[in-house]
């Protein structure tokens, strides 16, 4: 584990830190303007979210955990039975993702009102986005690799879109609620 700032890494993690500070700009706008508590504890969750992916990224720790479960499979024995494994943890994983997503929207259900409401709720959704992402990335399946680091770059695509729909929502948030005042 160490910490390697490629070009890359860096953009990542200038993207990450301006999520990080709109999030928070959030936070305290839902604080201040006395805003449902829910939306506080949605973006004080996300914030502590791409703060753990500025940690993860700054130091390598998905590649350290991807390369902390392969040995653990080769000690085992079972790196040649890996995909087998790999499909199944990636099953599990998307029907989670699933059925957290569909409880999350039956329970949203009429509860969102208004722009403020839906543009927290759009923050919250990109952010589960970005973890089942990660949890695919974790994963590593050589299939849904193709798809993440092949010629599409779904990869980026996916982080860059998820962290900019944040960030965007939470601008959106304190303009929405600041303009009440």
């Amino acid at each position: 584990m160490s910490i390697d700032l490629s070009p890359l890494t860096l953009a990542a993690s200038i993207i990450y830190v301006t999520v990080v500070i709109g999030c928070l700009f959030a936070a305290g706008s839902a604080t201040k303007q006395t805003r449902p508590y829910w939306q506080r504890r949605a973006w004080l969750f996300l914030t502590a979210l791409f703060l753990t992916l500025l940690v993860s990224r700054i130091f390598g720790l998905e590649e350290f955990a991807r390369d902390v479960l392969r040995q653990n499979l080769r000690a085992g024995g079972n790196y040649a039975a890996r995909r087998d494994v790999q499909g199944i943890i990636a099953g599990i994983v998307i029907m989670l993702s699933a059925g957290a997503s569909a409880l999350a929207l039956v329970k949203a259900k009429g509860r969102i009102r208004g722009r403020s409401d839906t543009a927290a709720a759009l923050a919250l959704a990109a952010g589960t986005a970005m973890m089942f992402l990660v949890a695919v990335r974790l994963i590593s399946l050589h299939a849904l690799d193709w798809f993440l680091y092949g010629p599409l770059k779904l990869n980026w695509i996916g982080d860059i879109g998820l962290s900019a729909t944040v960030l965007a929502a939470s601008v959106y948030f304190v303009k929405l609620v600041r303009a009440r005042t």
